[in-house]
C-alpha cells in the first residue's frame, strides 16, 4: 500500500511541476495568444536552461514568458 501511495504522490508531483513550467504556454493558449506557438518554443528552451544549465537564467526566462503571455496584442 506504502508502494502504491508513493507512486501517486510522485505522479502528481511531476504533473504539478510540468504544469508550473509550462504555465506561460497554457497562459498563451487559453487566451488564445497568436504567438502562442513562439512562447512554447521559447517555454522549451527556457525549461531546459533551468533544468540543465543555469537555475537563474532559466527563471528570469520564464517570468519573462509570463510576462509576454499576459501582455494583450496591442501592447507590443
Amino acid at each position: 500500500m506504502e508502494v502504491i501511495l508513493n507512486f501517486l504522490f510522485s505522479v502528481i508531483y511531476i504533473a504539478v511541476i510540468v504544469g508550473l513550467c509550462f504555465l506561460p504556454t497554457i497562459i498563451a493558449v487559453t487566451r488564445k495568444k497568436r504567438s502562442s506557438g513562439a512562447i512554447f518554443i521559447c517555454n522549451l528552451i527556457v525549461g531546459g536552461l533551468y533544468l540543465f544549465v543555469m537555475g537563474f537564467i532559466g527563471i528570469i526566462g520564464w517570468i519573462i514568458l509570463i510576462i509576454w503571455s499576459l501582455l494583450s496584442e496591442s501592447e507590443f
